[in-house]
């Protein structure tokens, strides 16, 4: 059984993988494909694309998050307004270059908002954030689950901004449907139309 995000023979950044290890990686994924009796994958249109793969059934679980209970314990309100961001940045995104943006815009505007940023590449933002001389950001490596959940617990917004998947594939962040068990603002960030956002957007009522 797969709980499936996405194809590494069909990634989307040009520059990660050379075309023998994309031939390679298909490969691969054609036989694990052949042997499972079930896939799951958040999105619809992936469920079109790994028909044409899978000799088996694919459905969509949009859902693909649990929350411990004990998770929602003692968690303390927030004393000050604190927009957090949790999940990759990709550098050389259109999207990255509009959360920076974003981060100035309110910089300008508010001087006691504050960012807190977890990615996998802690060293890379912070060289940007010192380079645009950005306040009010602080940035850390992973954390657990349990820890990164008390942080978006205790935030105001949260923040998710489009990862300007080329080729027309919009992409959902998974993060959304864990921010939308939060209860908390949801802040989208836009460098294109995105309709699987607009229809989650739809779905639960978030507003614009």
């Amino acid at each position: 059984v797969i709980d499936f995000r996405d194809l590494f023979s069909a990634h989307h950044d040009a520059q990660r993988f050379t075309i023998k290890q994309r031939i390679q990686f298909k490969k691969y994924e054609r036989k694990i494909f052949e042997r499972t009796v079930l896939i799951s994958t958040p999105q619809l249109q992936d469920v079109d694309l790994l028909s044409t793969y899978a000799g088996t059934s694919v459905i969509q679980v949009s859902h693909s998050y649990y929350i411990r209970p004990e998770w929602n314990n003692d968690v303390q309100e927030p004393n000050e307004f604190c927009i957090t961001y949790t999940g990759k940045l990709y550098a050389s995104s259109p999207g990255y270059r509009l959360f920076l943006d974003f981060v100035r815009a309110i910089n300008l505007r508010f001087k006691r908002v504050f960012f807190q940023i977890f990615t996998d590449q802690p060293e890379a933002i912070q060289k940007d954030v010192n380079t645009k001389n950005l306040k009010n950001v602080v940035i850390s490596s992973w954390k657990t689950p349990q820890e990164i959940w008390r942080h978006l617990r205790q935030a105001r917004v949260v923040l998710i901004y489009n990862s300007s998947v080329g080729e027309g594939r919009s992409l959902l962040p998974t993060k959304a449907f864990i921010s939308a068990a939060t209860v908390i603002k949801i802040l989208f960030l836009y460098s294109y139309f995105d309709q699987a956002v607009e229809n989650f957007v739809q779905e639960y009522i978030l507003g614009i």
